[in-house]
């Protein structure tokens, strides 16, 4: 076998196993955002049940409660609007953010560093008790 022929095989196997390894990436992605895709129905379901307004009914008693006559009862009905609850909206968002993110979507993070930390390592190459401006 000669140097040239391994350095091939080897070659050979690199671009194997990259392959191998990048469907098995996209694999597990799929497998996530379809996870993601399931969370955020349910909560946006979840979310419209919220907002379902509904009536609600009762008896209202005139007079002594204890032996109420049929002529001292009546039928109420009320429409109770529900705005809906927005922990189900949190959690759409929560989902939406995690797509974006696995798929690289948000813009990169900055750091920040003070100022006077700059200066810092700019007057004394970061050595403490060194001076460079003399």
């Amino acid at each position: 076998m000669t140097e040239g022929l391994v350095s091939q095989d080897i070659k050979k196997r690199k671009k194997e196993w990259k392959e191998r390894r990048a469907a098995s990436y996209e694999d597990k992605l799929n497998e996530e955002l379809a996870k993601i895709d399931k969370l955020e129905r349910e909560y946006y379901e979840a979310w419209v049940r919220s907002r379902t307004n509904y009536k609600k009914r009762g008896v209202k008693i005139k007079g002594v409660a204890s032996n109420p006559s049929p002529e001292s009862q009546e039928i109420t009905e009320s429409e109770i609007v529900k705005d809906g609850n927005s922990r189900f909206l949190n959690g759409v968002m929560s989902c939406i953010d995690r797509r974006a993110r696995l798929l690289g979507l948000d813009a990169p993070t900055k750091s920040i560093i003070e100022d006077t930390f700059l200066n810092f390592l700019m007057h004394t190459d970061g050595h403490p008790g060194i001076n460079n401006e003399s």
